[in-house]
């Protein structure tokens, strides 16, 4: 017999929904005035394919956008780029014995998040930051998945860049459902059931998923430099106190001494600082 072993995601409440409908997904039906923002991702709708998504050629929220063209989404698990936004909420689940989330403040992972997935743009020059710390999308980029196209489409909607401060409140409120989204899209998490639920939960599916941050944070430590990717990730890990004896991680001594020795590249470090920033903030009002 084959033993699935499945890593619940107790940290999600329903005391406030976040956007599910956003996520474009069947358990969750956006509300009237939230349509125009919804990604439709059903089977069977007119203009989606057969997968889910919508025809070629036609566009989301006026920004086009084909899925299928997408390389991230048909990358097997090996070949696929790191993100920092998928090690983090991995890692957050590998700590203890149950697999529960070791963060269960919703706020405070979700500001976590958002400035993960700002990291993930800027690393993969999606976006430039430019002074005094505001956020600027580079000409030419509209997302090769669903979570980057939604993440663009919303920072471009203020006529202005915004501040790094600003992008970060205003991701929160939405990426934590598309990064699930997006790992159950590559296998690594699954929806649970919706029973009578506003939004979306979800669970990681075996435990590949939330071994990958200590399988990459290793590697990435025998490398000389360490990467930026993993840099970042370390960072926002010791933010969240996730680089301890809290966590599952089980690094060697030599593995995070190398990783806090590594210095985030010059286009992370003001997003670092501001979701610092922002979680003290955060911390001190609770």
């Amino acid at each position: 017999m084959q033993v699935t072993n499945v890593v619940r995601d107790p940290g999600t409440v329903d005391d406030e929904p976040i956007a599910a409908e956003r996520v474009g997904l069947a358990a969750a039906a956006p509300r009237p005035d939230d349509r125009r923002d919804a990604i439709p991702a059903q089977r069977g709708q007119p203009g989606s394919t057969a997968s889910g998504f919508p025809a070629a050629g036609r566009s989301r929220d006026g920004v086009p956008f084909d899925p299928r063209k997408s390389a991230s989404s048909r990358a097997c698990p090996s070949q696929r780029q790191p993100r920092v936004a998928d090690l983090l909420l991995a890692a957050n689940h590998a700590g203890d014995i149950q697999l529960d989330p070791v963060v269960r403040d919703r706020a405070t992972m979700e500001l976590a998040l958002a400035a993960a997935v700002l990291i993930d743009l800027a690393i993969e020059k999606r976006i430039r930051l430019e002074p005094p710390g505001c956020v600027r999308i580079l000409a030419g980029h509209s997302g090769d998945d669903p979570l980057t196209h939604r993440v663009l489409h919303d920072l471009r909607r203020k006529a202005r860049p915004r501040s790094v401060t600003d992008s970060l409140y205003v991701l929160a409120d939405i990426v934590t459902p598309l990064v699930w989204t997006r790992l159950a899209g590559q296998g690594d998490a699954q929806p649970r059931s919706a029973r009578c639920r506003r939004r979306p939960r979800f669970e990681f599916v075996g435990l590949r998923a939330i071994r990958r941050p200590h399988l990459y944070l290793t590697a990435a430590a025998d490398r000389d430099p360490v990467d930026t990717t993993a840099a970042a990730l370390w960072r926002l890990l010791t933010l969240l106190h996730l680089d301890g004896e809290s966590t599952d991680l089980m690094l060697s001594d030599t593995t995070i001494a190398r990783l806090d020795a590594a210095e985030p590249a010059p286009q992370v470090t003001p997003i670092l600082s501001a979701v610092a920033l922002a979680l003290h903030v955060h911390a001190t009002a609770l």
